[in-house]
């Protein structure tokens, strides 16, 4: 019985693997941190930049000396929306409920009812995420929701109607503030965002869907890993063969 080495193209190549799983787990710590409005999805690992859609103030030198947030219609609510993505909203929000005056300049969405009080339904968030394979933004810590008994705003209007005054002269908060959620659709068309109102629940939490080019996956600048440089070095590696080949001969 003899022994017979390996070829050196199979060690070589065995060396190149096994140098790939020691620096594997280094990948991770070496990639670069994620920009402010931007994510990349872990699942197809493509990038998603949604920082065109930010609505800044215009410029001095800008042709156009104002500049307007995003809005969408509550159609069956009795109030529309105002909005900004990534950043806070330009309008003026000095007299939004119940928000303390430091935090004012980072509401992101609110509403303004029809007797003309403003509701914060959350504060500015730059960190896009998924759940699943929806692209989701949220902003939390708006105006403090209103209790269960009192969130049936139609029974209020009719009472109004026929004259009846409540016995309270405060409604009683629920101990939770008001948040917005936005899932995020691409559509390759959209010459600007389209933002729409889906839903309310206990006039707390409030779901848009916003479709826009920037909701599609584009390429995204990244460092190359060790893996990646191995990778181009040597493109198509066979499967390692043992180091010792058992050969039988007669």
């Amino acid at each position: 019985m003899r022994f017979r080495t390996a070829s050196p193209v199979f060690t070589s190549s065995f060396f190149t693997l096994s140098l790939l799983r020691l620096t594997t787990a280094d990948t991770s710590s070496n990639a670069p941190p994620q920009k402010p409005c931007t994510v990349t999805s872990t699942q197809s690992g493509n990038f998603f930049d949604l920082r065109p859609l930010t609505r800044a103030s215009a410029s001095a030198s800008s042709s156009s000396n104002t500049a307007h947030d995003w809005t969408a219609r509550g159609h069956d609510y009795p109030a529309n929306f105002t909005l900004n993505i990534c950043a806070p909203v330009l309008s003026d929000v000095v007299n939004v409920e119940s928000v303390p005056t430091s935090q004012k300049s980072n509401i992101s969405a609110f509403y303004v009812t029809q007797e003309g009080k403003q509701y914060s339904i959350g504060g500015v968030s730059t960190s896009p995420y998924f759940r699943g394979r929806k692209l989701v933004l949220e902003y939390v810590g708006g105006s403090p929701c209103p209790a269960p008994a009192d969130t049936d705003e139609d029974k209020d209007e009719k009472e109004k109607r026929k004259g009846k005054t409540s016995s309270k002269n405060k409604k009683k908060e629920s101990g939770y503030r008001k948040s917005t959620i936005m899932s995020h659709l691409c559509d390759h068309d959209a010459i600007r965002p389209v933002i729409s109102f889906v839903g309310q629940v206990n006039h707390c939490g409030y779901f848009f869907e916003v479709r826009s080019s920037a909701a599609c996956p584009t390429v995204g600048t990244q460092a190359l890993g060790p893996i990646s440089v191995f990778g181009i070095m040597y493109p198509r590696i066979p499967p390692p063969p043992p180091l010792l080949l058992v050969r039988w001969l007669c």
